[in-house]
C-alpha cells in the first residue's frame, strides 16, 4: 500500500504529472501535522483537487444552470478549489484576519499548494513541524463547513462566526495532541497562538 500511494504521489496529482521532489516533501508536511485523520485526508483531497466543488458537479452533469456553478459565499464567480479557498472575497477575508491573528504577513500563492506550502513557512523550528499547518486546515475546514451550511442549511455566512470556528478548531486540535502536558488554555491561544506554536 505504501508503495503505491509513493507511486500515486510521484506521478499523478490533480490530473498532471508533476516533480517527485517537491510532491513528496509536500506530503510529508500534510502527513506529519497533528490534525485528526479526517481534516488530513480532507486537506489531501484539496490538495489535489479531488472535493466536490460546484464546478466539478457541473462538469459531471450533475448542475446544469451556469448559475449554480457560482460560488454561495460571493456569487461572483464559479466555484473551484481554487477561488473558494483562496480567492473568493470571503475567503480574502478570513485570510487576513488569519493572519493578523497570527501577527504574520498575508500568504500569497499561485494555487492552493504553493499557498499550503508559503504557510508552513510562516513558523520556523524543527519542533513545530506537527503543527505548521494546523491553523492552514482549520481556514480550509472551516471554509468548507460554511459553504455547506449555506447550502444545506441556508444559513448565512459571517466572518466572525468563522474565524472563531477557526479558532476553537485549531486550539482543540493541538491541546488534544499535545495531552496532558498541554500547558496552553483557550486564551492564550486566542491572544497569542504564534507564541503558543513556538514553545513547543
Amino acid at each position: 500500500m505504501k508503495r503505491c500511494y509513493a507511486w500515486l504521489c510521484d506521478f499523478f496529482v490533480g490530473g498532471r504529472v508533476v516533480v517527485a521532489d517537491q510532491q513528496r516533501a509536500m506530503w510529508l508536511k500534510l502527513w506529519k501535522n497533528n490534525a485528526p485523520s479526517k481534516i488530513l485526508i480532507f486537506a489531501w483531497r484539496v490538495l489535489i483537487n479531488k472535493i466536490v466543488t460546484r464546478d466539478a458537479l457541473s462538469r459531471r452533469g450533475v448542475l446544469r444552470n451556469d448559475a449554480d456553478r457560482r460560488c454561495v459565499l460571493c456569487s461572483s464567480e464559479d466555484e473551484t478549489i481554487k477561488h473558494i479557498f483562496l480567492d473568493c472575497r470571503v475567503a480574502k477575508k478570513i485570510w487576513q484576519q488569519v493572519c493578523l491573528w497570527l501577527d504574520v504577513p498575508i500568504v500569497e500563492g499561485e494555487d492552493i499548494q504553493a499557498h499550503f506550502m508559503a504557510f508552513g513557512k510562516l513558523i520556523k523550528g524543527k519542533k513545530q513541524k506537527r503543527v505548521k499547518h494546523l491553523i492552514w486546515m482549520a481556514v480550509i475546514w472551516n471554509i468548507w463547513l460554511t459553504r455547506n451550511k449555506v447550502i444545506f442549511k441556508e444559513e448565512a455566512a459571517t466572518i466572525p462566526v468563522m474565524i472563531s470556528g477557526i479558532k476553537d478548531c485549531a486550539w482543540a486540535w493541538f491541546k488534544a495532541r499535545q495531552g496532558r502536558t498541554c500547558w496552553v488554555g483557550w486564551s492564550d491561544w486566542y491572544n497569542c497562538p504564534m507564541g503558543c506554536l513556538l514553545s513547543l
